[in-house]
Protein backbone atom coordinates (compact mmCIF):
# COMPACT_ATOMS: atom_id res chain seq x y z
CA UNK A 1 0.00 0.00 0.00
CA UNK A 2 2.91 1.79 0.72
CA UNK A 3 4.32 2.03 -2.79
CA UNK A 4 0.85 2.82 -4.15
CA UNK A 5 1.07 6.10 -2.25
CA UNK A 6 4.55 7.14 -3.23
CA UNK A 7 3.67 6.30 -6.91
CA UNK A 8 0.44 8.52 -6.98
CA UNK A 9 1.34 10.98 -4.89
CA UNK A 10 5.40 11.38 -5.00
CA UNK A 11 7.24 13.73 -2.29
CA UNK A 12 8.69 17.23 -3.68
CA UNK A 13 12.03 16.56 -5.82
CA UNK A 14 11.26 12.79 -6.27
CA UNK A 15 10.31 11.66 -9.70
CA UNK A 16 8.85 8.22 -10.75
CA UNK A 17 10.23 7.17 -14.28
CA UNK A 18 9.31 4.35 -16.77
CA UNK A 19 11.08 4.46 -19.99
CA UNK A 20 11.49 1.93 -23.76
CA UNK A 21 15.12 1.00 -24.25
CA UNK A 22 15.72 -0.01 -27.61
CA UNK A 23 11.73 -0.25 -27.96
CA UNK A 24 11.29 -2.54 -24.97
CA UNK A 25 10.33 -1.41 -21.64
CA UNK A 26 12.97 -0.94 -18.83
CA UNK A 27 11.98 -1.67 -15.23
CA UNK A 28 11.03 1.69 -13.52
CA UNK A 29 12.64 3.64 -11.19
CA UNK A 30 12.80 6.75 -8.78
CA UNK A 31 14.96 9.36 -9.16
CA UNK A 32 15.67 12.07 -6.77
CA UNK A 33 15.24 15.85 -9.09
CA UNK A 34 17.90 18.52 -8.60
CA UNK A 35 16.63 21.50 -6.30
CA UNK A 36 15.36 24.24 -8.43
CA UNK A 37 16.71 27.21 -9.00
CA UNK A 38 14.91 30.26 -7.40
CA UNK A 39 16.41 33.21 -10.40
CA UNK A 40 17.05 36.42 -9.83
CA UNK A 41 13.03 38.15 -9.49
CA UNK A 42 14.81 41.71 -10.57
CA UNK A 43 16.20 40.50 -14.11
CA UNK A 44 12.97 38.91 -15.18
CA UNK A 45 11.46 42.14 -16.71
CA UNK A 46 14.93 42.95 -17.96
CA UNK A 47 14.95 39.75 -20.07
CA UNK A 48 11.19 39.74 -20.95
CA UNK A 49 11.76 43.46 -22.07
CA UNK A 50 14.89 41.92 -23.85
CA UNK A 51 12.56 38.89 -25.63
CA UNK A 52 10.24 41.39 -26.86
CA UNK A 53 12.60 44.03 -28.26
CA UNK A 54 14.24 41.44 -30.27
CA UNK A 55 10.86 39.10 -31.45
CA UNK A 56 8.06 40.94 -30.28
CA UNK A 57 5.37 42.15 -32.85
CA UNK A 58 2.75 44.80 -32.97
CA UNK A 59 -0.41 42.76 -32.89
CA UNK A 60 -2.79 44.89 -35.66
CA UNK A 61 0.71 43.99 -37.85
CA UNK A 62 0.84 40.37 -37.55
CA UNK A 63 -3.45 39.91 -38.03
CA UNK A 64 -2.44 41.71 -41.46
CA UNK A 65 -0.36 39.58 -42.22
CA UNK A 66 -2.41 36.30 -41.12
CA UNK A 67 -5.46 37.88 -43.13
CA UNK A 68 -3.31 38.42 -46.16
CA UNK A 69 -2.10 34.65 -45.86
CA UNK A 70 -4.97 32.90 -45.73
CA UNK A 71 -7.31 35.76 -47.02
CA UNK A 72 -9.75 35.92 -44.82
CA UNK A 73 -10.92 39.15 -45.82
Amino acid sequence: MAEALTFSNPSEGLAYLKMLVNGRPADPFNMKLMPRETGNPAGIEAIKESFYLKHGSNREEVEVVIMTKYKLK
